[in-house]
């Protein structure tokens, strides 16, 4: 039985929305500092990863992956776009100062 475009995108949506909710989790474990959160989080990013590379390679394989799946990437968290203390700095060009983070 081959499934239809529509079918095997929607496999493939379910896989990728499952990969953003793993990634959003492990932040939180992250910001939380909870090691044992931070182990099972990320144990379970990799089992979500694993499943949305197995659907991609099925959906590859049944035709064209629609544009909108093939480019799809989950928005970049606020936090990146704001400066933080936690971040490093580069020096100027052509300065001998250290990196300061």
């Amino acid at each position: 039985m081959t499934d239809t475009p529509a079918a095997t995108d929607t496999r493939l949506d379910a896989a990728l929305t499952a990969v953003d909710e793993r990634l959003g989790a492990l932040g939180e474990a992250l910001r939380a500092n909870d090691a044992n959160a931070i182990e099972s989080q990320a144990n379970e990013l990799h089992r979500a990863l694993t499943r949305a590379v197995d659907q991609f390679a099925l959906a590859a394989k049944s035709g064209p992956v629609s544009p909108a799946l093939r480019q799809r990437a989950p928005p970049a968290p606020a936090a990146w776009s704001r400066p933080s203390a936690n971040r490093c700095r580069a020096p100027p060009p052509r300065s001998t100062a250290p990196w300061t983070c």
